[in-house]
């Protein structure tokens, strides 16, 4: 064989074998509006008395993310939800509330109409961690245009509000989609890892794994692997005015594929499960109402612009 080529072969062999570290993280562009649209399937079983009962929810929603300036470590976000739809089917009956339905009585769909119409400010990260929220601007006079609702029952509906859609539970809710990004370089099949704290209604611990498996100009392809587990066992939150404490743990798994030149995702697929029991307390004795076999699936989609 040739010597030059020979020499040519395995340089070219070597080069390959090596690969080329990538830079993954968040590269936004100020005065640009970047969006995210959602799709949740949820399916709650629970055993009551050797009675099964299941709760189908559907949760779909659009969000805009405007890039309003930039400091060293952070993106300033203005935010806002642009689209919010709840479909919940159980054996209590169906429930559908629609952001866009502007002919739609109810609280809760004028609720969501008035949420659509507010902006709220988030600090991030370029490793997509969530550094500060301020969405006073979203719950503050929220319920000033319902005169029928009695103050104490605004303040409920409030507080309901928060657990869904307020700071602790958005920051973590975003955070299973944007903070993906590793310390580092990374090359093909390379692994790295972090922890993101959940609190919708309840406070549970997501550790998380991501490997990449495929890079180009245009995409990244990154694969998930998560365990999450409630934080504390013997801690009850109040729900309905009762003291409510989980006790669950589960996975999550999917592919997500962001844009190379802006981090930005393109679109996910995850698959996500939870099992356990949650615990209801009487708020007056504090005796146990009840203890649930429960199980949580959900099938969650992403797509960005």
């Amino acid at each position: 064989m040739n010597p030059i080529k020979n020499l040519t072969y395995f340089l070219s062999i070597f080069v390959l074998n090596l690969g080329f570290t990538q830079n993954l993280k968040l590269d936004l562009e100020v005065g640009k509006t970047y969006y995210q649209t959602a799709q949740n399937h949820f399916i709650m079983t629970q055993k009551i008395e050797n009675e099964e009962s299941t709760v189908e929810t559907g949760i779909n929603g659009k969000m805009s993310f405007k890039v309003t300036g930039k400091d060293l470590d952070s993106y300033h976000l203005d935010v806002k939800f642009q689209t919010l739809e709840i479909d919940m089917k159980s054996p209590f009956g169906d429930t559908y509330i629609n952001s866009n339905d502007s002919s739609s009585t109810d609280v809760f769909s004028k609720l969501l109409r008035q949420m659509i119409s507010s902006t709220f400010k988030v600090k991030m990260f370029q490793n997509g961690f969530v550094k500060e929220i301020d969405m006073d601007s979203l719950f503050s006079g929220l319920l000033e245009s319902f005169p029928e609702i009695p103050r104490f029952q605004k303040r409920g509906l409030i507080e309901k509000l928060k657990q869904a859609y307020g700071e602790k539970a958005f920051k973590g809710n975003l955070e299973m989609i944007t903070a993906i990004f590793p310390n580092k370089k990374v090359n093909i099949n390379d692994k790295w890892r972090n922890e993101i704290k959940l609190e919708s209604g309840m406070s549970a611990q997501m550790k998380n794994e991501f490997t990449l498996k495929e890079y180009n100009k245009k995409f990244a392809l990154i694969e998930l692997n998560s365990a999450t587990k409630t934080n504390d066992k013997d801690s009850y939150v109040p729900i309905n005015g009762n003291p409510m404490k989980y006790n669950l743990h589960g996975t999550m798994k999917g592919v997500i594929k962001i844009d190379t030149k802006t981090g930005w995702i393109i679109d996910s697929e995850m698959v996500q499960d939870f099992k356990g029991t949650i615990e209801m307390k009487d708020a007056k004795n504090n005796e146990t109402i009840y203890s649930v076999p429960t199980t949580f699936d959900n099938k969650m989609i992403i797509k960005g612009n």
